[in-house]
Parts: C-alpha cells; sequence; structure tokens
C-alpha cells in the first residue's frame, strides 16, 4: 500500500468514526489496526474499511478499562506481537506514554 491510498484508508476510516461519534453525541479518540500479510494481494478499497467500521458500530462491542486490557485482547486476535504495533504506530506509542494532568500536581 503506498501513502496516498494509506492516507485515503486513514480518512475513511476517520470518517465512519467521526459520525459513530456525532450519533453518540461523545468526543472520543481511536485507534484502528488493520493487519494485511504478504499474501494480501488484492487491495479492498477505502469503501470497504469505511463500511466495515459502520456495520461494527452498529453492532455491541466491548469496552476496555486500559490500553493495556485491549492490547492483550488484540493480541489474541492478531498475528503481529503487541510491542510490533506499539513500536511502530505512533498512535499505540501515545496512548500508552501520555501523562495524565494528574501527575504534573
Amino acid at each position: 500500500m503506498n501513502l496516498p491510498e494509506l492516507l485515503v484508508t486513514c480518512y475513511s476510516a476517520r470518517l465512519a468514526v467521526t459520525e459513530y461519534l456525532d450519533t453518540i453525541r461523545r468526543q472520543a479518540g481511536a485507534i484502528m489496526l488493520r493487519e494485511i500479510h504478504p499474501g494480501y494481494i488484492m487491495p479492498v478499497g477505502v469503501r470497504n474499511v469505511r463500511e466495515s467500521l459502520r456495520a461494527l458500530f452498529k453492532r455491541k462491542f466491548e469496552p476496555f478499562d486500559s490500553m493495556d486490557t485491549a492490547m492483550n485482547h488484540v493480541s489474541t486476535i492478531f498475528e503481529t506481537p503487541t510491542r510490533g504495533w506499539i513500536q511502530n504506530s505512533t498512535l499505540p506509542q501515545k496512548a500508552y506514554f501520555q501523562r495524565k494532568i494528574s501527575e504534573f500536581n
């Protein structure tokens, strides 16, 4: 996947997340993880990403109390180890290492 395709896919995912947050009248951050393997030869396109997320938001999903709990769940689904997601992705790094305002007292 080249950079323009990646960016369009990201915006497609953002659209679906923003639509959902608007319907529940909330603000939040979201991290979408998508695993692509070497045998992945046919791109499914941004429409598939957007519609998959829209369908996901119509179902009941599992909330997590912490990033650790969420990433432990992810490790049971994906082949990429949790360490790989954190080392190679900016958003999971920020979620793990962001300091809370209460820590500055």
